[in-house]
């Protein structure tokens, strides 16, 4: 070591050397990492050689012989460098992530000693690292944490979901999103800690096991944040991805949309661009559908998923049909709020859609996406990565959409608050951790709809089955209607199941069968309006769970 006191003056009558100044020692009871040895003290005239660069950071991949990586787990996970799950030579780490571990289990990946990695190059506009990883199911939040060795007070944490399982995807994570402190370029960050299902124990989960490997600076190498390629494809960006379900017409579905397959987009190019027309009102409307069409009918009923990544949608929301034969199913989805979405950052959101909502799938031909209605002004949005995923496992005869509210939000229902307040309740559920909550006051009537269910399906004498969990409060006239809507395309046969006017304090089951009318082409309705008149004193407040709409 050359130290250099240029530029110091007096008289030196003494030297002291302080070893790792700063931190407490503890040579008495952890002598091996406390004492130290030192030699050869002497001055020289010879100028001290520049000491070297610091090491920058580079890609974290497992596989560079003269690195040495090393994993600490803490809080129940157990890591390890193994062979990549996919095969080949590749290495990655390994994480079990045990029956006793906390919501907070993690791993600490170091290349320096003290738990330590070189000083990460981010900046105030290049906040962004991606990690590779390889999760046993969709929608696990993977938390990113990254701090300054020498304090710990001084950190920034931020989330990414996987969406793909039992396959390689990288995820892209980024510190201008941060779900504790801000994240600031003057700090120096230089430790980085894994968290893998952040949020949930192992004793909820059990034990899963998790792997990552090329932990970067950026998105990826400007690859995608988060792959999710479906399993069979109509489009997709990258070139090597097959198209097996390349459609055999894109049709804008009367609207006069315009479509570019090969629109240049920063983070997926090429992506399929929707340019609105107003073919349904010229110089009035502004609507934009692209209908994926001419396959045989049928040709999706086997997926569990119906699986896409969308941009610039106006208003957030997504009209997702599938159609064909006349029986044509379609719900509209906010993809910032609706729990099948996840934000990829840089305005993608990866969406995945049931295909369990979709009752007539096994004759429908085509799917249908594009914002609902007239949008008001002209627009255009961006797809990629369309398709099916998974296997199809049925509707057991069950055609409530969304029954549970376990999307978090009112997805599939058909609501028309006429003054009243209808919202998803995440804090009072019968099962689960979502029901439907609606409040009104006087001479307010929320009507709140299962539309046109089992359309083509049902037949007139059919017995049906209505159920439904619900508590709350109606006062001074409040009551809550039930009522089943045979629909026949031209008109409708409605009956009144029951009216409600003292809902109970705690959950109670409310059950129902009856038949569908004579005239019930186009479906049922299930109806639930909240009544109050116009005594001002009236008020009803319930919560509803478990909606269920059967047929035998």
């Amino acid at each position: 070591l050359c130290f250099d006191f240029s530029g110091v003056s007096g008289t030196v009558t003494g030297l002291t050397v302080i070893f790792d100044n700063g931190t407490v020692g503890d040579a008495a009871n952890d002598p091996d990492n406390w004492t130290f040895q030192f030699d050869d003290i002497a001055q020289t005239s010879t100028a001290c050689p520049t000491p070297p660069a610091p090491p920058a950071f580079s890609t974290i991949t497992f596989d560079d012989p003269a690195t040495t990586y090393t994993l600490a787990d803490f809080n129940g996970n157990s890591s390890s460098i193994t062979n990549d799950p996919a095969g080949g030579t590749n290495m990655v780490a390994t994480t079990v992530r045990t029956a006793g571990s906390l919501t907070t289990a993690g791993t600490t990946v170091s290349t320096l000693a003290g738990n330590q990695v070189p000083e990460l190059p981010l900046t105030a506009s290049s906040t962004e690292m991606s990690v590779r990883v390889w999760s046993p199911q969709v929608g696990v939040t993977v938390r990113l944490k990254i701090e300054d060795a020498a304090d710990a007070m001084i950190f920034v944490e931020t989330d990414a979901t996987t969406t793909v399982a039992d396959a390689w995807e990288t995820l892209t994570f980024d510190f201008a999103n941060p779900v504790s402190q801000a994240f600031d370029e003057a700090n120096t960050y230089n430790r980085i800690s894994i968290f893998f299902n952040f949020g949930v124990d192992g004793a909820t989960a059990g034990e899963q096991t998790y792997y990552f490997d090329d932990i970067a600076i950026g998105s990826g190498g400007g690859g995608s944040p988060g792959s999710g390629i479906p399993d069979a494809v109509i489009y997709a960006t990258d070139p090597t991805v097959t198209e097996d379900l390349a459609p055999p017409a894109i049709e804008n579905f009367g609207s006069g949309a315009v479509f570019d397959s090969n629109f240049a987009d920063p983070v997926f190019n090429p992506s399929f661009s929707v340019t609105s027309g107003d073919a349904y009102d010229p110089g009035v409307v502004d609507v934009g559908f692209v209908a994926f069409a001419g396959y045989t009918a049928g040709f999706a009923s086997t997926y569990g998923t119906i699986d896409f990544k969308v941009k610039d949608l106006p208003n957030d929301t997504i009209e997702v049909k599938m159609f064909g034969a006349n029986r044509d199913t379609s719900v509209v989805y906010n993809v910032t709020t609706y729990q099948g979405s996840t934000d990829l950052g840089n305005g993608w959101y990866q969406v995945s859609v049931p295909t369990a909502y979709y009752q007539n799938i096994d004759v429908n031909d085509g799917l249908i996406l594009g914002p609902f209605g007239d949008q008001g002004a002209p627009f255009t949005f961006l797809l990629t990565d369309i398709g099916f995923s998974g296997s199809f496992t049925g509707n057991g005869g069950e055609y409530a959409i969304n029954g549970g509210f376990e999307d978090g939000d009112l997805t599939g229902w058909a609501v028309f608050p006429n003054g009243g307040s209808v919202t998803a309740d995440g804090t009072d559920a019968s099962t689960g951790n979502f029901s439907m909550n609606v409040a009104v006051g006087p001479s307010q009537n929320p009507v709140i709809k299962q539309e046109f269910r089992a359309n083509g399906i049902v037949t007139g004498g059919q017995t049906v089955t209505v159920s439904f969990d619900m508590k709350g409060t109606a006062d001074v006239g409040g009551v809550v209607n039930v009522e089943l809507i045979s629909e026949d395309g031209s008109g409708s046969t409605g009956e009144i199941l029951e009216v409600i006017s003292a809902p109970t304090a705690d959950y109670t089951t409310y059950s129902y069968t009856t038949t569908a009318a004579a005239n019930v082409a186009s479906g049922l309705t299930l109806q639930l309006v909240v009544v109050c008149g116009s005594d001002p004193m009236c008020t009803a407040d319930v919560n509803i769970d478990n909606v269920s709409l059967t047929l035998q």
